[in-house]
């Protein structure tokens, strides 16, 4: 049920009232914590949504997955931060055995071309 308010205050971008009732789960599981994360991203607060991401990791009863890191990839590119990008790009490997999907190369094409031309 928490979950599925945060998602409703971030569709309607009451950022604040999502971080409201996020902070006040208490158990915040996977699905918790990526909705956190699209929905910051989403309306333009990457650098909260790469805090939010790495609370989360700090969570040791949390795995990201896949969904997880589109939200991480897409905050990102829209914070224009290429190399941290492409660190949790491999991480997701690396670090927690997932295999990146058409989405997350998506991700990475738009992070690469912000503002650069690909050659």
């Amino acid at each position: 049920m928490g979950t599925a308010l945060v998602d409703m205050y971030a569709i309607t971008g009451d950022a604040k009232s999502a971080q409201q009732i996020f902070s006040n789960l208490k158990k915040k599981d996977v699905m918790a914590w990526t909705s956190m994360i699209i929905d910051l991203a989403m309306h333009g607060h990457g650098e909260e949504a790469l805090i939010t991401f790495k609370r989360m990791q700090d969570d040791a009863t949390v795995i990201p997955d896949q969904i997880t890191y589109i939200g991480v990839l897409w905050a990102c590119s829209h914070v224009g931060l290429v190399e941290e990008g492409q660190r949790h790009f491999n991480s997701m490997r690396n670090v927690y055995g997932l295999v990146p999907k058409i989405e997350h190369y998506g991700c990475m094409v738009n992070l690469l071309s912000q503002g650069r031309p690909l050659a």
